[in-house]
């Protein structure tokens, strides 16, 4: 076992317990296991000195050379599970092992569960917010008609000011005159009682 592996070996647990004791974690050489911490949840048969074998996620980080993670089916280890994987490279750059990890089924059907939730939540908010666009729609052309029907009004309110003022004035004259014909008879009257007095 080369130093780096060992090194990564002395740092699984630590792995574990950021990732959750849920999930199992193993590393590798090209070749075999050799160290695996079983999860509390997803416990697959495996110890070190076992090989690695084919259609694993140690198997696919190994042969790829780079991250991977997908469903590892029933057939490899008896039970399914989430794996996720990444090659432990030396110095040079060459692949000499794998830090692997798995995700018990039921952890990532709830995850999958969230997603949906969590999707169906957004087409529902998606859903609100075009409601709430519409009815804002629908205020702004209320709105715009009140502010039409206002104009409207205010114009009839001018015309009928106006003819208020003609109907005012053909009052005062119509007031105006009426007082010179009573002032007229009133003088005619006054004249007719003495005769003898002009009165100019």
């Amino acid at each position: 076992m080369t130093e780096k592996l060992e090194q990564f070996v002395d740092f699984l647990p630590y792995v574990q317990q950021m990732m959750g004791a849920g999930c199992t974690f193993g590393i590798s050489d090209r070749e075999k296991y050799i160290a695996y911490l079983p999860g509390k949840e997803l416990v697959l048969p495996l110890k070190p000195g076992d090989p690695i074998k084919a259609g694993s996620m140690a198997d696919k980080v190994i042969t790829g050379g780079q991250q991977a993670s997908n469903l590892v089916g029933k057939e490899i280890f008896g039970v399914p599970y989430m794996g996720i994987g990444i090659p432990i490279k030396d110095d040079n750059g060459k692949v000499i092992g794998s830090l692997v990890g798995g995700v018990p089924v039921t952890v990532q059907e709830e995850v999958n569960l969230m997603i949906a939730r969590m999707t169906d939540d957004m087409k529902a908010f998606e859903s609100l917010i075009t409601d709430i666009v519409v009815t804002i729609q629908e205020y702004a052309e209320t709105i715009n008609n009140l502010c039409n029907s206002a104009e409207l009004l205010t114009s009839k309110i001018n015309v009928v000011n106006s003819m208020f003022e003609v109907i005012k004035g053909v009052s005062d004259q119509t007031h105006l005159e009426s007082r010179v014909v009573v002032l007229m008879l009133l003088r005619r009257k006054l004249e007719s009682m003495l005769p003898s007095r002009k009165f100019r």
